[in-house]
Order: C-alpha cells, then sequence, then structure tokens
C-alpha cells in the first residue's frame, strides 16, 4: 500500500472536470450539468473523497476507518498539503486548511489546481522511489 499508488487512483478519478466537485463529497452529474449531490451511484467526487475512494481501493485489505486505512489516508493528505506549502510558498497549508478538503472547497482552487498539486506530488515520489 502506497501513497503513490493512492495517489494515482485519485489522479484517474478525477481527470475530468466532470469528474471534480466543489462543496460537496460525492455526486452524480446529471443531463443537464447539474448535479445530484450525495448520489449512490456517484460519478463526481471532491478531492477529499477521491481520497477515500482511492484508499479503499488500494488498502482493499484494510477496514475503512480502521488504523491501516486512516494512516494511509493520513499520508495521502499529508503530502498533498506539504506540497501545497511548497508550490504557493506561503504560510503552513497544514494550519490554513486543517483538512484537503478546506483547499478543494476554497473559492480560488480550480480543476487545474486539482491535478497540478496530485501531479507534483506524484512526480517527486516518483524520483524519490
Amino acid at each position: 500500500m502506497s501513497t503513490l499508488a493512492v495517489l494515482l487512483d485519485v489522479r484517474s478519478r478525477l481527470s475530468s472536470p466532470k469528474s471534480w466537485l466543489k462543496g460537496a463529497a460525492i455526486g452524480l452529474r446529471l443531463p443537464s450539468g447539474s448535479v445530484r449531490y450525495g448520489a449512490a451511484n456517484a460519478d463526481c467526487w471532491c478531492l477529499g473523497a477521491a481520497i477515500s475512494l482511492a484508499v479503499t481501493a488500494v488498502a482493499s485489505s484494510a477496514a475503512y476507518g480502521g488504523p491501516v486505512w486512516t494512516e494511509l489516508r493520513s499520508d495521502v493528505e499529508r503530502e498533498l498539503l506539504t506540497e501545497l506549502d511548497r508550490l504557493r510558498g506561503e504560510g503552513p497549508a497544514l494550519v490554513r486548511f486543517a483538512v484537503i478538503h478546506q483547499w478543494n472547497d476554497a473559492s480560488q482552487t480550480t480543476h487545474g489546481d486539482v491535478l497540478a498539486l496530485i501531479d507534483s506530488v506524484v512526480a517527486r515520489l516518483q524520483v524519490a522511489a
């Protein structure tokens, strides 16, 4: 189970602007373009929900919300927030954004920002591997 594998899964889930959400964890895009939030057959997610789904897929033997699952999810989120600090050159994102959901939902965050952040962490982790 690795942070890199989770991030690659997250990147795949959020690759299209239509698969990314702001302001809600999960939703289903309707033909009209609007979103039914909380839909069981979701096809779009916020970054935090995509991380949770990817951790579940990668750590399939770990119980959802259990210690192994929670540790891997925390590691992924920590990597993203640390990279956000580096990219933005500002004070600690770990202070400004307690969880990645807050950054995802911030008014200035775009789909491109989310993918760029993921790509930056993936590139760094691939070099380190």
